[in-house]
């Protein structure tokens, strides 16, 4: 049994430490422009807990070889997790073009859950949507998430203020920072709620929501019956490695 897994994001990395097998604890950091500090964070938070080997995932191809560098010259072993098509998941979709966050989501929500067809949605720097039938993945969408849009559009406009997410109840807004907060969350509040209403449609199946990723916050804002499984990606990544 992997005790140390972690995952390396386009916008943090976040590493957990099983307790038993299907819980644990986690630490997230997030690079913006000091990515060696919150390495060497990580480092510590692995060294005070005994770490002497890890396994992960990435999709961020800088920090992976900082991270690997740091792990190797403190005599930590790695291993890391690439997409397999033997994962126990039907995959209608070409595996080269899924990402293996994704593919660790669906199959720790194919393992977790006993419901027939699951939608896994991971709120992170994308939103991806994530479809599962029985044992086959189906693939699904992915948009930008709630802050990528608000630095977008800062990136774009100059003028505009740096605006991120914050809990408070969405009104009419009521000066700049305001009227960019309460609408971009509209857009993609709406947005999530129309690709859901299409591939019930389409499909015409009832589907079981789980959600996981580091903005889950914000899907207490949005109208949807969801199950929130913070440990979800780790989950699946552990199940790959096993594999």
């Amino acid at each position: 049994m992997y005790r140390f897994v972690a995952d390396i994001g386009n916008s943090c990395l976040k590493i957990c430490e099983f307790k038993k097998h299907l819980d644990g604890a986690f630490i997230r950091l997030y690079y913006k422009d000091k990515a060696e500090g919150e390495l060497r964070k990580a480092l510590n938070w692995l060294n005070k807990r005994g770490a002497k080997k890890i396994i992960f995932s990435s999709v961020n191809r800088t920090i992976e070889k900082m991270f690997i560098k740091i792990l190797s010259e403190n005599n930590i072993s790695f291993l890391k997790v690439k997409k397999r098509e033997d994962c126990g998941i039907n995959i209608k979709y070409n595996i080269s073009e899924i990402g293996i966050d994704r593919l660790a989501n669906v199959v720790a929500a194919r393992k977790i859950y006993k419901e027939k067809n699951i939608i896994v949605l991971d709120f992170g720097t994308a939103i991806t949507v994530d479809i599962i039938e029985s044992d086959t993945y189906l693939g699904g969408f992915i948009v930008p998430g709630l802050n990528t849009l608000f630095s977008a559009l800062k990136n774009k406009a100059d003028l505009l203020p740096k605006v991120s997410f914050k809990d408070c109840q969405v009104n009419i807004g009521f000066n700049t920072e305001t009227a960019i907060l309460f609408g971009t969350f509209l857009q993609l509040r709406g947005g999530m709620c129309e690709m859901l209403k299409f591939i019930r449609n389409y499909r015409k199946k009832r589907y079981t929501l789980v959600a996981t990723g580091g903005d889950l916050e914000i899907v207490d804002k949005i109208p949807l019956k969801v199950i929130k499984n913070e440990l979800l990606t780790f989950i699946g990544i552990r199940e790959i490695a096993l594999k």
